[in-house]
């Protein structure tokens, strides 16, 4: 279906509103472009027809220059949205703006937009809480998933869980971590032990060594108390002839020590 539409690019008058529907796309719009009472000459020319729809997105299309006129085709970009959408035509020659036309662009709401579910409410319904029961039994089935793999192995959808979740300091992996952590401890403390107990029979070795020699030695200093005795008697029989002849011993310091007394 095409258009035919007079528009005077001389600022001033009547805005002209051209009329299209939502969703219409290859709908042809010419334009007899005039300046005042005459025809403007377009040749050599870029004529763009554009604006800025009701959500703050712009379009914009280039149109088919003849003379002076211009054919638009309608996009799915300019007719996507329904509303008065104010619109330019701008005409541009060697990068320069020459002349502009404001335009109102009504695109009326398509009353049975593409993907429209016909039917009656009494069968769409049951479908719908049908499709919502799946879309809930997913989301479901993907939480205990997650749930039972942050279990396992303290991640949620191959994330580490945060300190703040239940499984971050109880699930299977802190476990076998703490676990292997506890034997490797337990293995340190017995190669210690081992060490303490071999050191302890090195000790007990040493004392056994010491008491020996400790009892040789005293074995050797009774010895030696019991011959000075004796030496001291045998002296003191020898010197009896000259005068009163005795020895004492010291039993600590194991010194003999003469007493005399010379007859008159």
């Amino acid at each position: 279906m095409a258009e035919t539409r007079n528009i005077n690019i001389t600022p001033g008058g009547t805005t002209p509103v051209i009329h299209i529907s939502q969703n219409d796309v290859g709908r042809s719009i010419t334009m007899n472009v005039t300046d005042g009472d005459g025809w403007y000459d377009l040749t050599g020319s870029t004529v763009k027809l554009q604006g800025i729809k009701p959500s703050g997105l712009g379009y914009s299309v280039e149109g088919v220059v003849s003379g002076h006129t211009v054919t638009i085709t309608t996009t799915k970009q300019m007719s996507g949205e329904s509303g008065n959408i104010a619109s330019e035509l701008k005409v541009t020659k060697n990068n320069t703006v020459i002349g502009t036309a404001n335009i109102i662009l009504a695109v009326e709401r398509d009353p049975h937009p593409e993907h429209t579910t016909d039917g009656n409410i009494d069968e769409i319904i049951p479908e719908i809480t049908i499709l919502v029961e799946r879309v809930e039994a997913a989301v479901a089935k993907e939480e205990v998933l997650h749930e039972a793999e942050a279990w396992a192995v303290g991640e949620r959808a191959g994330e580490p869980v945060t300190e703040d979740d239940d499984t971050y300091h109880n699930n299977s992996k802190y476990y076998k971590e703490l676990a292997a952590g506890s034997a490797a401890s337990a293995d340190s403390r017995a190669t210690a032990a081992e060490g303490y107990k071999n050191a302890a029979a090195g000790s007990a070795s040493e004392a056994a060594q010491r008491k020996t020699e400790a009892e040789t030695a005293k074995t050797a200093a009774e010895a030696a108390q019991a011959a000075a005795e004796a030496a001291a008697q045998e002296a003191s029989n020898t010197f009896q002839l000259a005068g009163d002849v005795s020895f004492s011993v010291n039993p600590t310091t194991k010194k003999v020590t003469m007493h005399v007394t010379v007859s008159e």
